[in-house]
C-alpha cells in the first residue's frame, strides 16, 4: 500500500501494555512520516498524561471522532488506516477497524505498507 501524500490513522493495541505501546506507535510515526504520509494520527500522542485520569469509553469516542471528522487544523478524514501487530486482540482496534470498513476508509496492515 503506498502512502504518499495520504492522511494515515494508526490503529494498535494500547491497554494493558507498557507505557500504552507509545513506542510501536512512535515507530509507525515516523515510518508513515518518512514514507511521504500527509498527516498522521497517533492515539498514543493524544493521551499522554490523562491515561488513568478516563475510562476507555472516553479514548474510543476521541479515536472515533479523529477518524470521521476534519480536526481543528482542518485535515481531511483519513485514506487510510493503519494497523499495527497485535490489533486482533485490542478490542478498541478492533472497533476503529470495523469503523474504517463502515465508512469507506481502506485499512491495510503495517506490513502491507510499501518501503
Amino acid at each position: 500500500m503506498n502512502i504518499d501524500k495520504k492522511n494515515v490513522f494508526l490503529s494498535g493495541p494500547m491497554t494493558g501494555i507498557a507505557n500504552w505501546n507509545r513506542e510501536a506507535f512512535e515507530d509507525a510515526e515516523r515510518t508513515m512520516r518518512a514514507m511521504g504520509a500527509a498527516h498522521v494520527f497517533n492515539p498514543a500522542r493524544t493521551s499522554v498524561g490523562v491515561e488513568d485520569d478516563y475510562p476507555h469509553s472516553f479514548f474510543m469516542r476521541r479515536t472515533i471522532h479523529a477518524l470521521t471528522h476534519r480536526d481543528a487544523g482542518g485535515w481531511p478524514a483519513y485514506d487510510l488506516l493503519v494497523r499495527l501487530p497485535g490489533w486482533e486482540a485490542s478490542e478498541g482496534a478492533q472497533v476503529e477497524v470495523a469503523v474504517a470498513k463502515a465508512c469507506g476508509i481502506a485499512v491495510c496492515d503495517f506490513a502491507e505498507v510499501e518501503r
